[in-house]
């Protein structure tokens, strides 16, 4: 009879146990790599900012077309009759047509997307037709402003107010003749560089100013 204070052991197993290592695959588990290559598209090798072409005659006069641009805008602002909103027409879209090509040569993009395009034959038209288009449209509007029931009616707007727009109206036309010319001008120097070459659109400049 066995000792109750006495703990007795389970009866020995004739189970063992087996500890079983983990072994490393047979295959490789190598990552796989993506080689990029990265290749120049030649944009920006031929983008950069020109602000010499400013310095030229055709950058100044283009300049000058902005300022007069402006100041007939302003004089005509608000268009009230048929010729004068004929004239803002023109006026705005050579404003507008004028800053884009400001803009496409102080950076070039003639260069970038037109390399073998007639570029100046194109700017030359263009230059031409904004010419006689604001003289026609400025000599109507003075002359239409100048008339005595259109004169009467601009010159006398608002009595109560003492609003008058016969003046601004007359200077608005007189600075579309002014601009008018200026395009010739820039017709000139551009049928001048056609003809007899030159390089006033981007020339070649260091590295460093590129884009």
């Amino acid at each position: 009879m066995s000792n109750p204070n006495t703990i007795q052991s389970p009866p020995a197993s004739n189970d063992q146990i087996i500890y079983v290592k983990r072994s490393a695959p047979k295959y490789s588990q190598s990552g796989m790599t993506v080689k990029v290559k990265a290749q120049s598209t030649g944009v920006g090798e031929d983008l950069y900012f020109n602000p010499q072409y400013f310095c030229t005659n055709p950058g100044v006069i283009k300049l000058i077309q902005l300022l007069f641009g402006i100041v007939a805008l302003s004089c005509i602002s608000p268009p009230l009759t048929w010729f004068s909103r004929l004239f803002t027409f023109f006026l705005a879209i050579t404003f507008a047509i004028t800053l884009i090509l400001c803009f496409a040569y102080l950076v070039t993009l003639k260069n970038v997307f037109f390399p073998k395009f007639n570029w100046l034959t194109i700017e030359l038209t263009y230059t031409i037709c904004s010419s006689i288009c604001l003289l026609i449209t400025a000599l109507i509007h003075i002359l239409y402003s100048c008339r005595q029931d259109y004169r009467y009616s601009l010159t006398y707007f608002n009595s109560y107010l003492g609003t008058s727009y016969f003046g601004t109206y007359i200077t608005s036309g007189v600075f579309g003749i002014f601009n008018s010319i200026v395009y010739a001008i820039g017709a000139y120097f551009l049928n001048k560089e056609r003809k007899y070459g030159g390089n006033t659109v981007a020339p070649s400049r260091p590295n460093n100013d590129r884009i």
